[in-house]
């Protein structure tokens, strides 16, 4: 019964979104109530834990910022919003994540880290390079095994995201939360944000070291690792990621971690197109995701099982 009642809601909402227009607003309005109900009872998994440093100002509570998908304000807006705000805490989707690997995006994750622990929902492969820029936590929802958007072909396997962190020493925290208890939504968001730090919040000893960020756009490096996700424009463009590896530095490099937009690239395309990076590297370059979205993991008897 509990299954077909939150299929049944799904369905609902799916339609109210995206195709009929007129019934976008209680749709939106439905999908908040959803977000909610499904933050209730929610357990985090902690995956891998290097500790939760100190915060420069150490605050009683947690005044969490959410920044949302397709907001009104530009994503520079959106951080003068959060810094005037006293949040100690802004949790961050796919466009602002990328943007920091940016040149502007960069130069402002010093003062964020000064005011706040960033923490990043980290829902596939387009993800990546956040591995290179050391959010405080990454919240990783999950459904059956893999890290998958609703609709972007990338998933990653949650083993394979613990192993990178682990293999470069991160001081990033990966937590896990089921797929359906996630929604993209303010306060929904916040609450799972904050289930996530009562799991960490008695482990804060570590002090605020300032990061070195070396990162071009959806290209990071930390150590002697990179780490890009490469969409349609790195396909036929590849002389953009050779150039920001080689501006990065290739001397010590091991290798650089790959995830493809599979939306948009075959799997004979990626083969390829890493063939190139270690011939114009010189170093090994390995895929780490999968041709997969949240419903190509369909099945009726657990898709909606929380």
């Amino acid at each position: 019964m509990r299954q077909l009642f939150w299929t049944g809601l799904a369905i609902l909402l799916i339609i109210g979104l995206f195709i009929i227009p007129d019934f976008r607003e209680p749709a939106l309005y439905l999908y908040g109530i959803y977000g909610q109900l499904a933050v209730k009872g929610l357990q985090p998994e902690v995956v891998y834990n290097p500790g939760l440093r100190t915060l420069p100002k150490p605050a009683d509570s947690y005044k969490i910022w959410t920044v949302i998908p397709h907001g009104e304000r530009t994503h520079i807006q959106e951080i003068n919003a959060f810094k005037k705000s006293g949040a100690n805490v802004i949790v961050e989707c796919s466009g602002l994540d990328t943007w920091h690997t940016g040149k502007t995006g960069s130069s402002i994750l010093a003062d964020i880290r000064q005011q706040a622990y960033r923490i990043v929902i980290f829902d596939g492969g387009h993800h990546l390079p956040t591995i290179g820029l050391e959010p405080d936590i990454i919240i990783a929802p999950v459904w059956r095994g893999y890290i998958a958007h609703g609709y972007m072909r990338d998933g990653i396997r949650v083993e394979q995201l613990r192993q990178l962190l682990e293999e470069n020493n991160s001081s990033s925290i990966l937590i896990t939360v089921p797929r359906w208890r996630v929604v993209k939504e303010a306060s929904s968001l916040e609450k799972v944000t904050r289930r996530c730090l009562e799991k960490v919040d008695g482990e804060t000893n570590k002090p605020t070291e300032e990061l070195e960020i070396q990162s071009r756009l959806r290209l990071t490096r930390k150590g002697s690792f990179f780490y890009t996700y490469v969409n349609r424009v790195f396909v036929e463009h590849p002389q953009q990621l050779i150039e920001g590896c080689q501006e990065l530095g290739l001397e010590g490099m091991e290798c650089i971690y790959v995830a493809f937009d599979f939306s948009t690239i075959t799997e004979e395309e990626a083969d390829e197109y890493l063939r190139m990076l270690e011939n114009q590297l010189g170093i090994e370059a390995r895929r780490v995701n999968d041709n997969i979205s949240i419903p190509m993991l369909f099945k009726p008897s657990t898709w909606f099982t929380f």
